[in-house]
């Protein structure tokens, strides 16, 4: 029976999907893993605490509010995913260097998920600001919601 090859250079070899891969890389995406499975309750709480801050401007939506609440919930994202992957202590040193490098790796995809939250907001909240104004009966129900609370 013939034995796959090791890789040159790395003594030992671990099958993935009946490749064989080297330990080295093996570990990192065991690491990287491990750290995205320990934040992830911490994605799902910042998730609801965005609904939390919608449901402050549920009767009134300005512009401005909506605005306000989109960078802040996206600032609020930034700030606490990033800081429970520095404190999960698998990627980083566990130091004021590790956090300051945390949140300085994170900031390219900070500031897409800023785009991202900014690009949907004015696309939801305007899309139906334009349909409430183009159909009567959206605002009507709208009217009544609000009269009945």
């Amino acid at each position: 029976m013939l034995r796959p090859a090791t890789p040159r250079g790395y003594p030992r070899c671990e099958r993935l999907n009946g490749k064989c891969l080297p330990r080295r890389w093996n570990e990192q995406s065991t690491t990287y893993g491990a750290s995205l499975l320990k934040s992830q309750p911490v994605v799902y709480g910042c998730i609801l605490a965005t609904v939390a801050m919608g449901s402050l401007i549920r009767d009134k939506q300005s512009p401005w509010q909506v605005g306000g609440l989109t960078v802040a919930s996206s600032v609020m994202f930034y700030v606490v995913t990033n800081f429970a992957v520095w404190a999960s202590g698998s990627l980083y040193p566990t130091s004021w260097g590790g956090l300051a490098a945390c949140y300085t790796a994170a900031i390219p995809f900070f500031r897409n998920s800023l785009l991202g939250d900014a690009g949907f907001a004015v696309v939801l909240f305007g899309g139906f600001a334009l349909l409430e104004a183009s159909f009567t009966s959206l605002r009507e129900h709208r009217e009544l919601s609000l009269a009945a609370r």
